[in-house]
């Protein structure tokens, strides 16, 4: 959770197209890590933190 708060304090409002590719790619990466993205853009949900 502390990774996708991160992402989203430095990144919100800097891009000109939130959902191009190209920033997707930047926010998955930043979230998830780079092997996220060894596959491509995610296609499905992720769910970020822990279950209780």
């Amino acid at each position: 959770m502390n990774r996708f708060a991160a992402v989203m304090e430095n990144e919100c409002g800097q891009h000109d197209n939130p959902f191009a590719a190209s920033t997707l790619s930047l926010l998955q990466r930043g979230i998830l890590g780079d092997i996220a993205l060894r596959y491509g853009l995610r296609r499905s949900p992720a769910y970020v933190g822990h279950w209780q």
